[in-house]
């Protein structure tokens, strides 16, 4: 367990290194070839912001696995024994495949029913892989309901649904990655203490490259990290609860994982609802998310920011518990505490700003 503890840390530390050297770079190049995010009647930003910042992540996160993918193969039992499976391989292809679909939306904004296709086959590589959102267990009880042939459809759901949620979040400078940095580190500190290893250590490889990317993102940003980074991340923290079979954090208690999302998901089927109600499509963009409604209540960015984390830790406080106590019980009840929290905070947001205006323009 400490060799797990040390090698993860060592990891996190050598991706957060790399892509504190990569970034700067990153910045050069975009602004040399205009690759900027234009400010709009949308956008919180006022000035042009290069948009690549998910290169540098996913490049730090893919030379980290590889590197110690080749030091094991040198020295055999660097990394613990059985990490690197067929499975493992699956569900990397299908970060990789994740991150080609954000970086090419990035170019050339591919319709929405384009990134769907290929959001669907980075699901499909995790269903390959194993992964599978397979039962619904009633809190507090043993009685598990059993998806069957189902298990498939909600599991493409989960993962395409997650990657998009915080692909939605990503709209102010810090928010999409200060989120995934608490969420990563929760999961990884879970899959630490229940021996879980290369979940672990890719969730702590991924939140070493977030907070690097965040020294630049940083209100006022420098950098943002596009689709190509916002979907990478969404894909990962749709992926990593349900790694691990048997032990993973879904299998644990699957309303951990769907508490720790409820800050995207609460901001993503706001806005779903939100435009059915308008009669627009679901797609559409508009100025009315979670973080456009606190600073229309006179919010500052930073404060704005502290308010989001603070929802954030509430959420993975109960995943991190659930590691150091191994009680179902306390997991259903530290979740549905942490849920009824959110849930409340979201519902005022909407319910002070229901004649909130949305439309674009």
């Amino acid at each position: 367990m400490t060799k797990l503890w040390l090698v993860a840390g060592m990891a996190a530390l050598v991706a957060f290194v790399l892509n504190t050297l990569v970034t700067p770079l990153i910045v050069q190049v975009s602004r040399r070839k205009n690759w900027v995010d234009e400010p709009n009647h949308r956008t919180v930003h006022k000035d042009p912001v290069p948009r690549l910042g998910g290169v540098g992540l996913f490049f730090s996160i893919a030379v980290v696995l590889v590197g110690l993918f080749a030091t094991d193969q040198l020295w055999p039992g660097f990394v613990p024994a059985g990490s690197w499976t067929l499975s493992a391989l699956l569900l990397l292809l299908g970060l990789g495949s994740t991150h080609s679909l954000g970086l090419l939306d990035d170019f050339v904004e591919l319709r929405a029913i384009y990134k769907l296709l290929l959001q669907l086959l980075g699901a499909l590589l995790a269903i390959g892989a194993g992964l599978s959102f397979d039962h619904l267990q009633i809190p507090f009880t043993t009685i598990k309901l059993e998806l069957g042939s189902f298990a498939p459809f909600v599991t493409l759901l989960w993962v395409v649904g997650i990657t998009n949620a915080v692909n939605l979040i990503d709209g102010m400078d810090g928010l999409a990655g200060g989120f995934s940095l608490i969420s990563l580190a929760s999961v990884g500190t879970f899959a630490l203490l229940t021996g879980q290893e290369l979940p672990a250590i890719v969730s702590f490889v991924a939140g070493g490259a977030v907070l690097a990317f965040l020294l630049f993102n940083f209100p006022p940003a420098k950098l943002f990290m596009g689709d190509s980074g916002s979907l990478t991340l969404g894909y990962l923290l749709a992926v990593l609860p349900l790694w691990g079979g048997e032990h993973s954090l879904m299998a644990h208690c699957w309303l951990l994982p769907v508490v720790l999302m409820l800050v995207p998901m609460s901001d993503t089927m706001a806005a779903i609802l939100r435009r059915l109600r308008e009669n627009r499509p679901i797609w559409s963009p508009d100025k009315a998310h979670m973080h456009h409604k606190l600073l229309a209540m006179g919010l500052t960015t930073k404060q704005v920011l502290v308010l989001v984390y603070l929802a954030t830790l509430v959420t993975a406080a109960p995943v991190v518990l659930a590691g150091v106590v191994s009680s179902p019980d306390i997991s259903w009840l530290a979740s549905l505490l942490s849920g009824i929290v959110i849930v409340a905070l979201f519902s005022f947001l909407h319910y002070t700003h229901k004649a909130f205006v949305s439309k674009e323009g």
